[in-house]
C-alpha cells in the first residue's frame, strides 16, 4: 500500500492504480487528469516513495531527482532541457537500490517536437535505475509513441464527502463544500483554493473571473486586451470562468431560479465554444474580444 494513501486527497480508483504501479514500477508513468486535478503533487509523492524518501520536501536535495516544465513565459519545453536530462542519465548513480533516479516532466503535452523525439529514444532504451513520471491533461495530447511506452494512471476528481472528511479538522465545512463545487473535485485546485497563501494558475483565474463578472464593459475590454497577448493565460482564464459559471449554475438550479439558470447555461456553452476555438488555434485576440463583448449575465 502506498505510504501517502492518507496524506494526499486522491480518488480511491486512482490510489488503486498507484498501488499496482508501486508494486511493479514501470520505467515510465503517465499521470493524466484535468488541469488542477493534483497530478503534479501525486507525481512528487510517487517520486519520494520510489526513492525511499520520508517526504517530498527531501526531493529538493536529492541529487538524482530532476523536474522539467515549460520555462516561465514560454509554452514549450525545449529540446535543450531534454538533452540535459539525457546527458545526466550517462552519470552512474551510487548504491544498489533498484530505482535511484526520477525524472518528472510536468505538462508533457508542452514538449516541443524535437524534445518529444529525443525523449522517445530514451524511453525506448531506458536506464534500469530510472523512472520517468509525466503529467498531461490526457494521453491524447501526448505523442502516441511516448504514451504507448508509459503506464497510464488516471487522476480522477474527488467526491464531496471525501473532501469534507479530508479537511474536516482544519477547514470550515461551508468553505470545503463551496470550494469543492468551484473546483469540480479537482484536488490540486481545491487545496489551493482552501489555502490563502497557495498559488495556482487556475486559482488565480477563478479569482480574476469573479472580478471580471463584476466589471463594467469598458473594464472588461481593457482586461481582455491584455489577456489576448497571453494564450496560456487566456486558456486558464476560460477554464476558471467555466468553473465559476458551473458553480453559479448549480446553485441557481438548486435554488429554483429558472431564469438565472437559463442565462448561466447559455454562458457556460459560450465559454466552452471559446475554449474549443482556442484549442483549434483561433486568434487569442478575437477570442478575448468576443468574451468581453458577448458574455452576458
Amino acid at each position: 500500500m502506498s505510504s501517502f494513501r492518507h496524506s494526499l486527497l486522491v480518488h480511491p480508483r486512482t490510489l488503486d492504480q498507484v498501488d499496482n504501479f508501486l508494486n511493479q514500477p514501470a520505467h515510465a508513468l503517465l499521470l493524466v487528469g484535468v488541469s488542477g486535478s493534483g497530478k503534479y503533487a501525486l507525481a512528487k509523492a510517487l517520486a519520494a516513495n520510489l526513492l525511499g524518501l520520508e517526504s517530498t520536501d527531501k526531493l529538493a536535495s536529492y541529487p538524482y531527482f530532476v523536474e522539467l516544465s515549460a520555462p516561465d513565459g514560454k509554452q514549450e519545453i525545449p529540446i535543450d532541457a531534454v538533452r540535459g536530462v539525457i546527458h545526466n542519465l550517462r552519470l552512474k548513480t551510487p548504491g544498489r537500490a533498484g530505482i535511484q533516479r526520477i525524472i518528472v516532466i510536468d505538462g508533457a503535452q508542452n514538449l516541443s517536437g524535437e524534445a518529444q523525439n529525443a525523449l522517445l529514444k530514451t524511453l525506448e532504451e531506458p536506464a534500469a535505475d530510472t523512472v520517468f513520471i509525466l503529467t498531461a491533461p490526457s494521453s491524447r495530447v501526448v505523442a502516441p509513441t511516448i504514451a504507448s511506452r508509459a503506464q497510464t494512471i488516471a487522476v480522477y476528481p474527488v467526491t464531496r464527502p471525501a473532501a469534507l472528511a479530508y479537511y474536516q479538522n482544519n477547514r470550515r465545512e461551508v468553505d470545503i463544500a463551496s470550494n469543492w463545487l468551484l473546483s469540480a473535485g479537482a484536488a490540486g485546485l481545491l487545496d489551493s483554493l482552501l489555502d490563502d497563501k497557495a498559488s495556482h494558475p487556475l486559482k488565480d483565474a477563478v479569482i480574476s473571473f469573479k472580478t471580471f463578472l463584476g466589471s463594467s464593459a469598458y473594464e472588461r475590454l481593457l482586461y481582455c486586451d491584455g489577456l489576448s497577448k497571453d494564450k496560456a493565460g487566456l486558456g486558464h482564464f476560460l477554464d476558471g470562468g467555466k468553473r465559476v459559471l458551473r458553480a453559479l449554475h448549480q446553485n441557481a438550479v438548486k435554488n429554483g431560479n429558472a431564469k438565472q439558470s437559463k442565462i448561466l447555461a447559455k454562458n457556460r456553452k459560450f465559454i466552452g465554444l471559446l475554449q474549443t476555438r482556442l484549442a483549434a488555434n483561433a486568434s487569442p485576440r478575437l477570442i478575448a474580444l468576443s468574451l468581453a463583448l458577448n458574455l452576458n449575465l
